[in-house]
Order: C-alpha cells, then structure tokens, then sequence
C-alpha cells in the first residue's frame, strides 16, 4: 500500500506523536521520540525517556484499538482502525560535510480520518443547557460502552473527543473516541477477576459510568452541564 501525506494535521516539536492526513481518507499517527517533549509534564526539571514515551504510548493504543475491534457497539466510537507498522527513517547525524545516516525505528497508527469539530475548540457557554448535557451524556455514554468492551481509555478530555454532525440534538450525532495513548486491557489488569464476578452477576449488564465517576472531578468538562 502507498500512502502520500496530503495534509498536516498536528505536527512539530514537544506535541508527542505526529498527525497527518494520508490518501486523503486516513490519519496516520506516528510516534516519532525526536518530537516529544524531554521534560516531565509534573516535574519540568526532571527530563524523560521519550523513546520510552513514544513506546508506550504506541504499544497502548495498538492494544485498545486491538481490543476494541471485537465489540461492534465499540468500533462506532472509535475511528476506523487501519493496523499498525513499524517505519525505518533515514536520520542524517554529524556536521554537514561529514553526517552519517542512522536509521530508526518509528512506530505508526493508521485510521480512519474523522472529520468533525473536536470537543475542545467547542465553548461551552455557547451552547445551550441542553445542548451540553446532550454532548456529555453522550461522552459519558461513549467512555462506558468502551469499559464494557474492556478497555479503559484513562484520558478522557475534551481534546480526544470530536463530533460527528452539526446539530448536537439530535440523536445522529456521534462521538468519537480517538486518542488511547494512555489506555489500559481490563483483562491484562489485577481487577480483572473482579470484572469477571461483576459480568457473572449481571451478564450483559453495561456498568454505570456513576460506578466510575462517583469519586472523580469532571473539571475537563466544566460548563457543559450548568445552568445558563
């Protein structure tokens, strides 16, 4: 398969992994180390393993898209997943007139490109009451059946959130989960004897994102469920 990068979607130094529009269609996310940020996001004067970082990162959100495809109710909230490579990038190292070439290894997501409005560029004191109650319900929603299909997305902003539709009434909205860099496998957990007991007892049964958000700050989504 040839993929041509036909826009730039999120790229440059200290943003982590790179976005870019390929084909036109897809969004290939490449966790390249050179362009993460060195210092630790807690502690500024610490500095950090990006190529550990880069790793990680990867290696989680292959696993939740991995995970998720076996859930039909998951996969509509999630993008498309295309598969995962491995690129090898030509890296000129040295002064100009006598560089050497070392080729590395760089990790890379292909999905499917979603075009919407991410959640984040969206003020929520522009919308009606109603409006954002519609769209956190739907989040909240969207966070429980990917727990039900076994995958906690652990990072759950409105910037890995985007809306699919224009009007947020309406019930053919979507919402679409689209960053598991941080995810977690419910069955590769501790808890997971304890998933097990609970699925037992109540077969079929989605937990109640009240379960989980019971004793967790919703601060990310201030505004989307006050009054006008």
């Amino acid at each position: 398969m040839t993929l041509e990068v036909t826009s730039c979607v999120r790229v440059g130094a200290d943003v982590g992994a790179q976005l870019v529009s390929v084909n036109g269609n897809m969004l290939a996310k490449i966790y390249d180390p050179l362009y993460y940020n060195g210092y630790s996001y807690h502690c500024p004067e610490f500095r950090t393993d990006t190529i550990n970082s880069a790793e990680i990162h990867f290696e989680r959100g292959v696993a939740a898209y991995t995970e998720l495809q076996r859930s039909e109710a998951a996969r509509k909230l999630i993008p498309g997943y295309h598969g995962s490579w491995t690129l090898q990038i030509a890296t000129p190292v040295g002064k100009i007139d006598r560089q050497i070439v070392h080729y590395r290894q760089v990790r890379m997501i292909l999905m499917e490109y979603c075009r919407g409005k991410c959640m984040a560029s969206i003020k929520p004191r522009t919308l009606t009451r109603k409006v954002r109650s519609a769209i956190l319900v739907k989040v909240l929603e969207a966070d429980a059946v990917l727990k039900h299909a076994g995958v906690e997305q652990n990072d759950l902003y409105p910037r890995n959130i985007m809306l699919i539709g224009t009007d947020y009434l309406t019930p053919s909205l979507e919402v679409k989960v689209v960053d598991f860099g941080n995810a977690s496998i419910d069955r590769l957990s501790e808890y997971y004897q304890l998933h097990k007991k609970l699925q037992a007892r109540w077969p079929g049964k989605m937990e109640s994102p009240i379960l989980k958000q019971w004793d967790e700050s919703l601060d990310a989504f201030n505004g989307c469920s006050e009054p006008s």
